[in-house]
């Protein structure tokens, strides 16, 4: 195995910014070859009494047509040029608004890091890696390291800075083919005042015990219960349990994948996750419609289908024979539904005289009549293109027969 490089280190969320130690030699030709995002400032942040039309001039002075132009939370202008001529333009630039200036490249936003896996790797020091991938854009290597009690184990995962803002999809070591995965660090978090997104040296706040969240001890002397200082639950301020971790380990990979500052990230983040909350807690109002008994609506209903007409001296099922049908239809007649010969959807009606007698209380009875029929035709409602003749007779009632269908509905 290869001697280890001393500076390997964890990637902890306090060692994981990127820190490029670039060559002092590196002269501005070189730089603006592959620099994309410069940061412009001026002594004393005077650029908050200019106003915005006197700063687009004075960027247009320098080089117009820059790809976007975006003030950071220092005061400072951050740049993205769109070649690298514009680079080289504004890394040139002595004076700006007849200020002094000074426009240096972002230090992560014009790299980025992919992470490689093989076991061969184990036999190469971070030196021998980087000088055999410095010819692919490589300016930096760090492998992950584990620990185990106290010692430090040496993993096959390496973490590659490429001096570009495009990942490579894979990269070329020796005569292996290895595939390149994007690397999204571990939240920053201030050992100080445990917030996150700043490290102890830039931190304003006051001491604060990751273990309890107290004022005015360290970890290492507390004896208290643990309390998170981010989302006050049971649990130690660095608990990769803890939600606000998990938040902001979204929040590094939203920078990493779009190529955000940190508090553009987090606010791109905070807006989407509030967008889909509304989404979540948004109520529908019910649409109105008609509501169907699908027990009724799925019987199956066949065709209407024509139907015959049984000859006059065949006497329908369930009427007494002396029951009398005043209409002539001959036995080959057949009723069809169709336009010319309209026919009710289920039921053709006949009329059938039927002999009653009243009683005390009202009611009609069938009975046989001796008196003779007084025949007095008239024309009725027509079935199909023949009328129907009724013979009123004295105290008759006529009773109708429904004659259904072959097949009902």
């Amino acid at each position: 195995m290869g001697k280890k490089s001393k500076k390997s280190v964890l990637p902890t969320e306090q060692t994981d910014t990127l820190k490029e130690n670039l060559p002092s030699t590196r002269t501005v030709d070189v730089i603006s070859k592959t620099v994309r995002f410069l940061v412009l400032s001026v002594p004393n942040n005077n650029l908050s009494k200019k106003s915005p039309f006197a700063i687009q001039k004075g960027l247009d002075g320098i080089s117009n047509n820059l790809k976007s132009v975006k003030k950071l939370a220092s005061g400072d202008l951050l740049l993205e040029t769109g070649s690298a001529l514009q680079s080289k333009a504004f890394l040139s630039a002595k004076t700006f608004l007849d200020l002094p200036v000074t426009i240096t490249p972002h230090k992560t936003l014009n790299f980025c890091r992919g992470v490689v896996s093989d076991d061969e790797l184990l036999f190469s020091s971070d030196e021998e890696i980087l000088e055999g991938l410095s010819s692919q854009g490589v300016v930096n290597v760090r492998r992950i390291l584990t620990r185990k009690g106290t010692a430090t184990i040496p993993t096959k995962h390496v973490i590659l800075t490429f001096s570009s803002t495009v990942l490579p999809s894979s990269i070329k070591a020796g005569y292996l083919n290895i595939r390149v995965r994007p690397y999204i660090p571990y939240p920053l978090r201030c050992f100080k005042c445990q917030k996150f997104g700043h490290s102890q040296t830039a931190c304003r706040g006051k001491q604060i015990c990751s273990r309890c969240a107290s004022e005015g001890h360290s970890y290492s002397s507390c004896q208290s219960k643990p309390n998170c200082a981010n989302c006050h639950q049971a649990h130690e301020s660095a608990s990769k349990f803890c939600p606000k971790w998990i938040e902001e380990k979204k929040i590094q990979e939203v920078r990493v994948k779009k190529k955000l500052t940190y508090s553009e990230a987090r606010k791109l983040f905070q807006s989407e996750s509030a967008t889909s909350y509304a989404q979540i807690t948004k109520v529908s109002k019910p649409a109105m419609s008609t509501q169907t008994d699908e027990s009724l609506t799925q019987l199956p209903c066949p065709p209407l289908q024509s139907i015959k007409v049984s000859p006059l001296n065949e006497t329908p099922t369930g009427l007494p024979k002396q029951f009398s049908v005043s209409k002539t239809v001959q036995s080959s007649d057949t009723l069809s539904n169709t336009p010319d010969h309209p026919v009710a959807p289920s039921v053709l009606l006949r009329s059938y005289e039927v002999p009653v007698s009243s009683t005390r209380d009202g009611t009609f009875q069938p009975a046989n009549s001796t008196e003779p029929k007084r025949k007095q035709p008239f024309t009725g409602t027509s079935v199909g293109d023949e009328n129907v003749e009724i013979l009123p007779m004295k105290k008759t009632k006529v009773v109708l027969q429904s004659l259904s269908l072959e097949s009902e509905c």
